[in-house]
């Protein structure tokens, strides 16, 4: 029997996805060397959410996954959901970035040993989160306690945090020492375990718990910001940004921060098209990001009609608009069947 779809979760997903999106702005513009007032200023609000929103992901799986399924069941279906995608989606992107850069290097890549190696190049969250499951359905059925499993996931985040903390050196979290991304899981799998807690205990831990949570997320958030101390980013996994010293103030954030989306979500309860987007964050987020390239790229002559931080600031509306509106339409297109086995549906 089908479960039932909660229908807060989705717009939960549905609000992660597009912060998700809005994040990758302003990395996007200075990659591409867009050079003009108010274009990448998107960045100034990314500090409101970056340092959960990843987490709070792993989170919602842990809390909606199955982990009573046979151990070849579970992992055929988690291979086909995740890896398949991260496979054919890496590909696909690939040949897009050649035909929009016209360097052969995007092709070639794809027949190196890194390109497999390191789990398709692009993907980190599909990788770290098959693996992350496929831990967590062992810890589940082979340890009783669910005091051993924190303890178990939590030294796994710690070797990761240390592992990558002394290893600077990654171009994009993807190395020959982070085969499949393999540290991205270490850091982040401890993350399927709160969701299962919340799952287990949510008659005990109440809208007020929740609310409360979000509100010291929020305080913190601004006090961190307004004394100018670093906040521990859950978007270490490219750009990582604090030693294993800072494990407690991310653990902080990343949980009360994941209440927080949790909190919102139950307000908002339901809304057709954030929970659109929820069901179909796979395509919004393996598509968003040559999405957003290939926009930039053709439209950016625009803003050689003036070097006004007004146009600046109108085109970054635009841009980020169109993206969302765009993403739309492609999850109505890669929803039909031929695109069924791109997404692991077969």
């Amino acid at each position: 029997m089908t479960q039932k779809r909660l229908r807060w979760v989705d717009v939960a997903k549905g609000i992660l996805i597009l912060l998700v999106v809005l994040s990758h702005f302003s990395g996007i513009t200075k990659n591409l060397e867009i050079n003009h007032a108010g274009v990448g200023d998107v960045k100034a609000i990314n500090f409101l959410f970056t340092h959960y929103y990843m987490a709070a992901f792993f989170v919602l799986t842990g809390y909606t996954s199955n982990f009573k399924k046979r151990f070849s069941e579970f992992f055929v279906s988690s291979f086909k959901s995740l890896i398949i995608p991260a496979f054919c989606f890496s590909i696909l992107y690939s040949v897009l970035l050649f035909f929009l850069f016209g360097d052969e290097k995007y092709l070639t890549d794809i027949v190196g040993i890194k390109f497999w190696y390191t789990g398709f190049k692009f993907y980190w969250f599909l990788n770290a989160l098959f693996l992350s499951r496929i831990c967590y359905w062992l810890l589940y059925n082979y340890v009783g306690s669910d005091v051993m499993k924190s303890f178990i996931l939590l030294a796994l985040m710690l070797l990761g945090i240390y592992i990558s903390s002394s290893y600077r050196d990654f171009p994009n979290g993807a190395t020959h020492n982070n085969p499949f991304f393999v540290l991205h899981f270490m850091r982040m799998a401890f993350f399927l375990w709160i969701g299962q807690m919340y799952r287990k205990y949510e008659d005990r831990l109440t809208y007020g718990w929740m609310a409360l949570g979000g509100a010291i997320c929020v305080l913190f958030t601004i006090v961190f910001k307004i004394g100018g101390i670093v906040i521990p980013s859950a978007n270490f996994t490219i750009n990582f940004d604090f030693s294993i010293y800072g494990v407690s103030e991310f653990l902080l954030f990343t949980i009360t921060g994941s209440g927080l989306i949790i909190c919102i979500s139950k307000w908002i309860r339901k809304n057709p098209l954030l929970e659109y987007f929820g069901r179909n964050s796979l395509i919004v987020y393996v598509t968003h990001f040559w999405v957003i390239r290939y926009l930039y790229y053709y439209t950016q002559p625009v803003l050689e009609w003036s070097d006004s931080r007004i146009l600046g600031d109108f085109y970054t509306v635009c841009v980020i608009a169109l993206s969302y509106m765009i993403c739309y339409f492609l999850i109505r297109l890669f929803e039909k069947r031929p695109f069924n086995v791109m997404l692991g549906k077969f």
